[in-house]
């Protein structure tokens, strides 16, 4: 099973979204929201089935916790913001079944169009 842990800190504009594309995926998988914040982030992530955790601020902290309530195999972080493509699970699951791969990531593209954010694209790629 894969564990997605997504530490938030006032991600009520984008948690739901996040968590309904996760939740259609047909692999075995848990999402542990570890949220630090003060907005309807907490109550989003539960309604849409997630498991909670509160916790203080700082990412490190939310993401140690969110590792140490994870049951899985296998442990995804990804930021309330992200846009995960159809299929994500069942490709990490493929990835990780090669003896010699131990873990990896998406492809990282950010939001606008200036330069400064096309260079990070490039960068990231």
């Amino acid at each position: 099973m894969i564990s997605i842990v997504i530490p938030t800190r006032d991600e009520a504009a984008n948690i739901a979204s996040l968590l309904a594309v996760l939740a259609a995926e047909p692999e075995p998988h848990e999402c542990i929201v570890v949220d630090a914040g003060a907005d309807a982030t907490a109550a989003l992530a539960a309604q849409a089935g997630a498991r909670v955790i509160a916790s203080a601020p700082g990412r490190g902290r939310q993401i140690r916790a969110g590792v140490e309530a994870a049951s899985g195999s296998v442990i995804w972080m990804l930021h309330a913001d992200c846009q995960v493509p159809r299929g994500c699970l069942a490709v990490i699951r493929r990835a990780l079944a090669t003896p010699h791969i131990v873990g990896g990531n998406f492809r990282l593209l950010f939001d606008g169009q200036d330069r400064f954010r096309r260079s990070l694209d490039g960068f990231y790629a």
